[in-house]
C-alpha cells in the first residue's frame, strides 16, 4: 500500500512501483492480475550469461479468459544516461510471448507461455526496444555469442516486408555504422558483415539510425 500511494503522489517509481500500481488497478476492476519478477536483458555485457539476479517485474493479467504479458514501467517509456523520457508504446501490452521472451526470463516459469530456457535466454542477443517497431524480425543461426563464422563473414538471413535501405552496421570501436551488402532473394533477405580479423567485441545491427540488435564476438 505504501509502494503504492507513494507511486501515485510521486508520479514516479522502478519497476517494483510501476507493477503493484497496475494490480491494484485490475484488483478494483476485477481482473484477474499477478506480479511477476524475474531479470531482463539491458546491457551487452549479460549476452551469454545465465539470469541470474531478479532485478525486474512485470504483470500478467486475464484478458477475455487468457492470460496476457504486460509490463507497464517499459511501456510508459525508456532511460537513457540516468534521465527518464516519457514514450509511451504498447509493445509490451498483451506482447506474444514468443517476442515477449526477448528481453524477459520470469523466475516462476509458468508465467513464460512458451517452451523456452534459461539457457535459450542466456544465448539471446540484446534486442532492443526500436526491433519491435522495426519491421524486421532475424531468421540466423547464430545465438548472441558469434563464436565462428565462414570466411571471416557473419551470415545473416532476415524477415522483411520490401527492401532494408537503412539498415547498417557498427562495431563497438567504429565511429560511424556502414551499410551491408545485401541480398534479396523471393522469400527472404540474405546480408553479410566482415568481421576484418575481429575476435572480440560487439557488433550492432541499426534500421533507420537507431539500434536494433547486438551481438556479442568471441572467437577463436
Amino acid at each position: 500500500n505504501k509502494t503504492i500511494k507513494r507511486t501515485l503522489r510521486k508520479r514516479k517509481a522502478v519497476c517494483d512501483g510501476y507493477s503493484r500500481l497496475f494490480k491494484r488497478l485490475c484488483d478494483l476492476t476485477n481482473i484477474e492480475c499477478v506480479i511477476v519478477t524475474g531479470t531482463s536483458k539491458t546491457k551487452k555485457s549479460e549476452i551469454g550469461k545465465s539470469p541470474k539476479r531478479n532485478r525486474h517485474a512485470w504483470n500478467a493479467a486475464k484478458v477475455n479468459d487468457r492470460w496476457e504479458l504486460i509490463d507497464v514501467t517499459w511501456g510508459a517509456g525508456y532511460v537513457e544516461s540516468k534521465k527518464f523520457f516519457k514514450r509511451y508504446t504498447e509493445d509490451y501490452f498483451c506482447s506474444n510471448p514468443e517476442m515477449f521472451f526477448l528481453k524477459h526470463y520470469p523466475k516462476d516459469t509458468r508465467w513464460l507461455f512458451t517452451k523456452k530456457t534459461k539457457e535459450d535466454f542466456a544465448n539471446l542477443p540484446l534486442y532492443y526496444s526500436s526491433y519491435y517497431k522495426s519491421e524486421i524480425k532475424f531468421n540466423s543461426s547464430y545465438s548472441g555469442v558469434i563464436e565462428s563464422v565462414e570466411n571471416d563473414l557473419v551470415h545473416f538471413k532476415v524477415d522483411a516486408n520490401g527492401e532494408l535501405p537503412y539498415l547498417t552496421y557498427a562495431f563497438n570501436n567504429d565511429k560511424y555504422s556502414k551499410k551491408p551488402d545485401i541480398e534479396y532473394n523471393a522469400d527472404e533477405i540474405l546480408f553479410s558483415i566482415p568481421l576484418e580479423n575481429r575476435k572480440k567485441g560487439y557488433l550492432t545491427l541499426y534500421y533507420r539510425h537507431k539500434a536494433i540488435v547486438t551481438y556479442k564476438l568471441n572467437l577463436r
